[in-house]
């Protein structure tokens, strides 16, 4: 009952599963054939965990004699005979149906395929039956064993389904109030504010892993993988990004937190599932054996529930914290990081070409280094020391000086629309290819934080006060009082834009709060 329960679990990263082409379509940093990859790869480890933690927690005590090895193996080879038949039968016909669909068996065309391959398993039953019983006892099908009556097609059909429609019925009501509970944090703004702030706010990170897999836990706990996905994709994920946690990295301590959740109360949709699959009669004498003696340890009455929940409970610090130190040790293991792909996992913090990275050191030809960027609303910030101005001869080509001060307070109130009216897309054009990003943050980090701060917020009102508009050449620094309001947030801060000419459009190369 617990490997049947735990499976359940750890199928979620395996393919075809529809789950993994969700997260791949909602996050544009990765792609499913990565995910599918890693997704295996984690769970080869999560079964490894169990298989050691079976035998580490069996019960020699409670067995007076094993049986001998070669018996052992004899008999599990006859047991299994009958399994490989149907699974064979199954896989053939998967097979079958995706040749003649012209679609193969993918995370689409499964939810198709799969249903009408187990309908032509019950069908073609009682003829596997048959020739199993003939194979074991050396008859022809024709002999008296091998003509035991078997269930027809109609009954076998509607006892599956009658078996099946009250967990059908859980399962549909689950989701249903797991998409309410969603909607509710969505719209509260949990993740989007206190949990958002309270990763970002956090400088450590192995204290920002521990963070990310809680918060994974308690929405496993309580959400649907759907539901769970898309509000994580939205909220989370973006966060993490930015906090330098490596996108393939966050996702398997998603969906590895998930796993657990589902098997935790108060939903355990994983328990509910081996429910039905074991039967209710197999799971009143399990109950009744372990707790038939009071002398029984604690956790041999409970093994069902507890072997699972501590196997994915190990399986998730492994994947938190040791996949973190293999990604930051790659370089030390090199043949292996080739052979798993992690050298592909390394975080990467900066994302300028040769050419950019000249750009910007022309711009700050006559400064000691570039200056820091100061995101907006980030708190405890130091007065920012800003770069001296570029010494260079105005060319005779640029507008006057009023016009070009004209330009530069148009740009930046034009910014501050495209803000104000949550236009991610449009804000982010406002900001140079070499803008000057913080430290430890690639730019495609940075796009994602902005835009989960802008797109988050029911409202943003930005208004732009006492504007001061130095110019110098192609250069010009843009000082101004920012006024920032959103839902449960209002500051006045005072605003420092360095920007650049190119092409006759002005843009941000540099920005902080004094």
């Amino acid at each position: 009952m617990a490997a049947t329960a735990l499976s359940g679990s750890l199928g979620a990263v395996l393919r075809p599963c529809l789950l993994i082409v969700l997260i791949a379509t909602l996050n544009k940093e990765l792609t499913a054939p990565e995910l599918f990859g890693w997704g295996l790869m984690v769970f080869m480890l999560t079964s490894l965990v169990f298989l050691a933690l079976a035998f580490w927690k069996s019960k020699p005590h409670f067995v007076s004699e094993r049986v001998p090895f070669n018996q052992a193996l004899s008999s599990s080879a006859m047991a299994a005979k009958a399994v490989l038949s149907h699974l064979v039968f199954f896989i053939a016909a998967l097979y079958a149906l995706g040749t003649l669909s012209g679609t193969g068996l993918d995370a689409f065309s499964a939810p198709i395929l799969l249903p009408i391959a187990l309908l032509l398993l019950l069908l073609c039953n009682p003829l596997l039956n048959k020739a199993f019983a003939a194979r074991r006892t050396g008859f022809s099908v024709q002999a008296p064993l091998a003509q035991v009556d078997q269930p027809r097609f109609r009954a076998v059909v509607c006892k599956a389904t009658n078996d099946t429609l009250p967990y059908l019925g859980a399962l549909l009501l689950v989701v249903t109030l797991s998409f309410c509970v969603a909607g509710f944090i969505e719209r509260t703004g949990w993740l989007t504010g206190p949990v958002s702030s309270f990763i970002v706010g956090l400088d450590n990170t192995w204290l920002t892993l521990s963070a990310v897999m809680i918060t994974m836990v308690l929405i496993g706990l309580i959400l649907d993988p759907f539901g769970a996905v898309v509000l994580v994709s939205v909220s989370v994920a973006p966060v993490a990004y930015a906090a330098g946690i490596h996108p393939i990295h966050f996702w398997m301590i998603a969906l590895t937190g998930f796993e657990l959740g589902y098997l935790s109360p108060p939903v355990a949709l994983s328990q509910i599932v081996t429910r039905q699959v074991v039967g209710q009669t197999q799971m009143d004498l399990a109950t009744q054996a372990a707790q038939a003696s009071e002398s029984t340890p604690f956790y041999y009455r409970h093994e069902r529930w507890l072997l699972p929940l501590c196997t994915l409970g190990v399986g998730l610090l492994l994947v938190t914290y040791g996949g973190q130190v293999v990604i930051q040790q790659s370089e030390v293991l090199k043949p292996v990081a080739r052979l798993l792909g992690l050298s592909e996992l390394q975080p990467q913090f900066s994302t300028r070409s040769e050419q950019e990275e000249e750009l910007v050191a022309d711009d700050y030809v006559n400064t000691e280094q570039a200056p820091q960027n100061v995101l907006p609303h980030s708190e405890n910030v130091q007065n920012e020391v800003l770069p001296k101005p570029v010494e260079t001869l105005l060319a005779p080509t640029l507008p006057p000086e009023p016009q070009l001060k004209a330009e530069v307070a148009a740009m930046v109130g034009n910014w501050a629309a495209a803000w104000s009216a949550q236009d991610s897309e449009g804000y982010l054009s406002f900001y140079a290819p070499e803008f000057a990003l913080p430290e430890g943050m690639n730019r495609l980090q940075w796009e994602s934080q902005r835009r989960s701060r802008i797109v988050g917020k029911n409202t943003i009102e930005v208004g732009v006060e006492n504007l001061n508009v130095q110019i110098n050449g192609d250069t010009a620094l843009a000082v101004f009082e920012q006024t920032y309001a959103s839902d449960n947030y209002r500051d006045i801060t005072s605003k420092t834009l360095h920007l650049q000419r190119k092409e006759g459009v002005w843009k941000i190369v540099s920005e902080g709060i004094n």
